[in-house]
């Protein structure tokens, strides 16, 4: 046997003594279950209370509207809901956006409007769009 068995061997060997001697003790087994009963509440809470990423994107023309159609294509492959939004003009989506009743809008096919922070998610999804139209 070389070395380097013999000393993950020995490592093996302890590392097993301890956790049998700490798993005879009451404490660590009480600690352990508790930690584990928090961890699953954690995971059952978020998959019950978090929504699915969802946006709602706004937009004016023609060329806007394709752009619109390709995104929610994109964001389908990727789990994200995207609802299109059409206006009839800049200022009524405008008006959509700073209102929140969209994320974000796009502009005849060559501008996206935005309240303040973009949803990162959503922009990536009409730049790539957008660049892949071009």
């Amino acid at each position: 046997m070389t070395k380097d068995r013999g000393d993950r061997r020995a490592y093996v060997i302890v590392a097993r003594r301890e956790f049998v001697e700490r798993a005879r003790d009451r404490s660590f087994v009480i600690s352990t279950a508790v930690t584990l009963l928090i961890v699953v509440g954690f995971i059952v809470a978020g998959s019950i209370f978090g929504k699915g990423t969802s946006f709602d994107l706004g937009v004016v023309g023609d060329p806007s509207r394709k752009t619109g159609e390709e995104v929610v294509a994109a964001a389908k492959a990727l789990n994200i809901a995207v609802t299109v939004h059409m206006f009839t003009d800049r200022a009524t989506a405008t008006a959509a956006v700073r209102d929140g009743s969209v994320d974000a809008a796009v502009i005849d096919g060559a501008e996206i409007l935005v309240k303040s922070e973009p949803a990162a998610e959503l922009v990536a999804l009409v730049q790539a769009v957008s660049s892949r139209e071009r």
